[in-house]
Order: structure tokens, then C-alpha cells, then sequence
């Protein structure tokens, strides 16, 4: 007998948050095509805040993922007068809080996604900025090394944090931001010679990510990474709602390739349910 998904848990920041901040999205995101192309139905997505103190208790999905995480503490939103950290580190503390509800449970599943935010403020602020505007190419590479080391760091602490209690975990590396209409407009206001070295910066901390992350997991037949910057590639004419976020129908097409990827490492993934047409 094949064992499948008893609970689905979402961990990250917009793309898989489902609504416990916002719905960034012109119909489902990324995480809610995930859930239900594994079998699950979009009613039986749960949301399980770090906001509240809701405890998780019903549904098959279970998501603490929510818009801006980080992929460690960051941000932090205030709450009744308490400052609350909304990311990844936080999202996996509140699933901790709840692991006498899971301990009994066999088969539960994570899918993790984490970093871009962290990536996309440190363009925001400026940080990446200043690195461009010297002559040196010295700047970049700390930058590159800090971003690398960070996201890793936080991704390879919290998936091992999961094991014991969640049996299989796919990991998405970071989105490929240069495609996004924010990095795009932004390289259009550069010049060549920032434009590439901005392209580079992404290239280079997304294929360290990777690096580290494999390194990482390598051995561990619970975890499968599966790299989304690859994947975008297949997606074709994607469309973004916004600066950053892909559109329900480019979120779909992604989540198609991801489950694939994911059902590839981790054949034990999925619920044991039959999809009917008005679920796709």
C-alpha cells in the first residue's frame, strides 16, 4: 500500500499564502494550484496564522505562509500594541507550537518557499544599488556571498527544524526575479553596464542557493529541492499581476511543472484523491 499526504503543510511568503495577510492575486497563487494539483480541494486550505493564535485542527492543507516573509524572523507587524515576526523562522515556530496535534498524524508534507523577499528588499532599500554604482566589482561579490550565506542559512535551519515531525519537505528555491516587471523596469533605467551586473548579482545568488542547499540536503532523501528558476523557463507567456506577482494562469502552469518535480523526489507525495475538472 502507497502511502500519500494526510496533511499538506505551506510554508513562505505570497506566492503560497493563501490569505493570512492578503491574496496577492487575480484568482489562486502558486501554493493553492500546488495543494490541489496534489489532490487536495481549494475549501480544504486552511489558514493557520502566526498572527493569532490560531491552532491548526481541520482541513488537509495547512497554511502558514504569509505575503512579505522572510526567509528568517522578518518583518515584523504590529499586532494589538506586540510586534509580531511574520517569516519563515516565525511560520515554523507557530507549526512547532502545534506539533502535539501532528505528532500522531503519519504522512505529513511541507512545501517550503522562502528567500525572494529578502532578495527583493535588499534591492528596495538600495543595497544592491550602492554595490553597482562602484567601479569594483569587490561590492558585488559581498553582496552576493551576505544573500547566499543568509537565505541558506535560514532555509537549511528551518527544513531541519521540520524534520521528525513532517516526513517528506520540498524546498522551491527563490522565484527568478529578473523576470519580474519591477527587476525588468528597473535594468531598463540602468545602464549596460549596471544592467548586467544586476542580471549577474541574481544569477550568481540564485545558483548559490542552489549550491548550498544540494550540498545540504544531498543526502537526505526526505527533502527534494526543486528549482524554480528552471522550471520558469518551460512556463510559457507568463503574466504578473502586478510588479511582482505572477498571475493565477502563469501560477498554474508553474505549479504543474512543480508537482511534477516534487512527485519525481518524493513519490509519496500527494493526496490519495481524485481531481474532477472543476478543481483544475
Amino acid at each position: 500500500q502507497e502511502t500519500m499526504t494526510k496533511i499538506l503543510i505551506l510554508f513562505g511568503a505570497s506566492l503560497i499564502d493563501s490569505g493570512n495577510i492578503s491574496h496577492a492575486t487575480d484568482k489562486f497563487v502558486l501554493g493553492e494550484h500546488i495543494a490541489t494539483k496534489l489532490g487536495a480541494k481549494r475549501n480544504e486550505i486552511k489558514l493557520v496564522s502566526v498572527l493569532s493564535t490560531t491552532s491548526a485542527r481541520d482541513g488537509k492543507v495547512h497554511n502558514y505562509a504569509h505575503r512579505g516573509a522572510h526567509s528568517g524572523e522578518d518583518p515584523y507587524i504590529t499586532i494589538n500594541d506586540s510586534i509580531v515576526p511574520i517569516g519563515l523562522s516565525a511560520q515554523v515556530d507557530r507549526f512547532i507550537q502545534n506539533k502535539k496535534f501532528y505528532k500522531d498524524i503519519e504522512d505529513i508534507n511541507a512545501v517550503v518557499s522562502a528567500g525572494s523577499n529578502d532578495i527583493l528588499d535588499a534591492i528596495e532599500e538600495g543595497i544592491l544599488d550602492a554595490a553597482l554604482e562602484t567601479k569594483s566589482k569587490k561590492d558585488d561579490r559581498e553582496i552576493i556571498k551576505m544573500a547566499v550565506n543568509s537565505i541558506s542559512g535560514n532555509l537549511k535551519q528551518n527544513v531541519d527544524r521540520l524534520t521528525g515531525i513532517i516526513d517528506q519537505v520540498a524546498v522551491l528555491n527563490s522565484f527568478p526575479l529578473d523576470s519580474t516587471p519591477l527587476i525588468q523596469e528597473k535594468i531598463n533605467r540602468l545602464d549596460r553596464f549596471e544592467a548586467t551586473r544586476l542580471n549577474k548579482a541574481l544569477e550568481k545568488i540564485s545558483l548559490g542557493l542552489s549550491k548550498k542547499l544540494n550540498r545540504h540536503f544531498r543526502n537526505n532523501a526526505s527533502v527534494a529541492l526543486v528549482d524554480i528558476q528552471l522550471l520558469w523557463e518551460r512556463v510559457e507567456k507568463p503574466n504578473f499581476i502586478d510588479a511582482v506577482h505572477p498571475s493565477s494562469r502563469t501560477s498554474s502552469k508553474l505549479a504543474d511543472l512543480i508537482v511534477s518535480s516534487m512527485e519525481a523526489e518524493l513519490p509519496e507525495l500527494g493526496f490519495n484523491t481524485p481531481i474532477t475538472q472543476a478543481e483544475l
